[in-house]
């Protein structure tokens, strides 16, 4: 079963910690018990998809430069805690995406930006790196 966020989560999943180093939560180190693997999840909204310049979201995932961008200093309290996986839940849709820790300081599977104006140095992994598990469909009747 895939992660989820809410107070009803599986029982395979168990809640290490809280991440919020700024008063804001920004993600959930969580570990699950069936495999022995750690995972941090970060808390995103779909629009804050990396776009690498380009105006839209489709137009970056054509030129494979789409990604999730996780803060540096996030990443060293992941390597320190030995995260196995990095991953991105996306609230609005509910959609996961899972990498393997190491994509993110792979030069081929991410990239280093600085993100101006809030001297925040952050990793972007791309999308084709993450395995995706989509949220649940809601149908309007």
């Amino acid at each position: 079963m895939a992660y989820s966020k809410t107070k009803g989560r599986d029982p395979d999943w168990k809640l290490l910690e809280t991440y919020k180093p700024y008063r804001r939560v920004y993600g959930e180190f969580v570990y699950q018990a069936s495999t022995g693997d750690l995972y941090y999840f970060a808390f995103r909204n779909n629009k804050w998809i990396y776009r690498g310049g380009q105006t839209n979201i489709s137009g970056a995932k054509h030129q494979d430069i789409a990604g999730w961008a996780i803060d540096y200093n996030t990443l060293m309290r992941c390597r320190r805690m030995e995260v196995d996986f990095i991953g991105v839940y996306v609230l609005d849709t509910k959609d996961q995406y899972v990498a393997p820790f190491e994509a993110a300081f792979d030069p081929e599977k991410s990239i280093r930006i600085d993100v101006a104006g809030r001297d925040s140095m952050q990793r972007v992994i791309f999308l084709q790196h993450f395995e995706k598990t989509p949220g649940p469909i809601k149908l309007r009747g």
